[in-house]
């Protein structure tokens, strides 16, 4: 997959996620996609964000892992970091928690 080439935050954050790194793109309304999460969360920060979208393409925390050539651990804990920012229920996907929010269609949970 392409994000394992991509090694550089700086490179990472010059990709437009929504255009060209999310591969269910037709599963959400990239049209502010972004942009909604940032209303909803303005407290988000660019790493969080990349972190959604790793967890929206079903990437596993070993994978993520890698990516950021961190352990798996310190991915764990920032997912649940990123739960506990975002006040979202420990018991309710990350899909049925966008979907509620308006942030991806009911189509996704579907895959």
């Amino acid at each position: 997959m392409i994000f394992l080439k991509i090694r550089s935050e700086t490179l990472f954050r010059e990709i437009d996620l929504e255009k060209d790194y999310f591969e269910n793109k037709d599963l959400i309304d990239s049209k502010g996609f972004r942009d909604s999460l940032f209303q909803f969360y303005p407290q988000l920060t660019q790493r969080d964000l990349e972190l959604i979208f790793f967890i929206l393409e079903k990437k596993t925390t070993r994978q993520i892992a890698r990516f950021y050539n961190i352990t798996p651990d310190s991915v764990k804990k920032a997912k649940h970091r990123l739960r506990k920012k975002m006040k979202m229920n420990p018991n309710i996907s990350w899909i049925e928690f966008l979907f509620e929010k308006g942030l991806i269609k009911k189509d996704y949970s579907n895959r």
